[in-house]
């Protein structure tokens, strides 16, 4: 509650209506001046801002699927020519209900820890299949890969009951979101090899809620 009621008055002190028409603003300036990736930036950053901050809680897939493309869009930007995106999703499962949010987070962190520090070209490969009761999500990176010591640590937080959010914040805060909405049997695990690229696998429902969580949305 506490948590709930801090992330409320963080909210209230940006005016999101502000930010909205500032990047429309922008985006017109764009116009104007044929800029066009400086108005494609601003769309894509209006309509992450307006996901993450209105609408219901739980999502169709392929909701996530397009912010998550639509922040990829932007770190292309920022970082010209040095990774590629590909994508696999298969049709039936782009409507599965899923969290709100759940993808930016590690693909954030694929770009940032895995593709950031590698020297050259990489890669980022996204895909969803449906495995018998489960969703699987892999998000795939040819980057630096995680140390073995350091993987061990990360594989350890994400096992544990007690969630530890005070590093690797995206990973560890993401997985027990899912454990907390749907139960212990969901969840995320890390495949990394030093030097070699990080795998991330979301392992959520495949079909309809969950008593357990519908009785959290209650």
């Amino acid at each position: 509650q506490q948590k709930t009621a801090e992330l409320n008055y963080l909210r209230s002190q940006i005016n999101p209506h502000f930010i909205y028409n500032t990047l429309e603003l922008i985006r017109g300036i764009a116009t104007d001046y044929d800029t066009p990736q400086i108005g494609q930036l601003t769309v894509s950053m209006g309509k992450i801002l307006r996901y993450s901050i209105k609408g219901e809680p739980i999502v169709p897939l392929q909701q996530e699927i397009d912010i998550t493309l639509a922040y990829l869009h932007i770190q292309q930007a920022r970082f010209p020519n040095r990774f590629t995106i590909l994508t696999n999703f298969q049709p039936d499962t782009t409507q599965i209900p899923v969290l709100k949010m759940l993808l930016q987070p590690l693909v954030e962190n694929a770009i940032f820890h895995g593709l950031e520090p590698k020297e050259g070209n990489g890669i980022i490969f996204l895909n969803s299949t449906l495995t018998g009761k489960f969703l699987k999500i892999t998000i795939r990176d040819n980057g630096v890969g995680i140390s073995e010591k350091k993987l061990s640590r990360i594989q350890y937080s994400l096992a544990s009951p007690i969630y530890d959010t005070s590093q690797n914040i995206g990973l560890v805060n993401t997985n027990a979101r899912i454990r907390l909405q749907y139960g212990s049997e969901y969840g995320i695990s890390l495949e990394s090899t030093e030097g070699d690229g990080t795998c991330v696998t979301l392992q959520l429902p495949s079909g309809k809620q969950t008593k357990k969580q519908t009785k959290n949305q209650d």
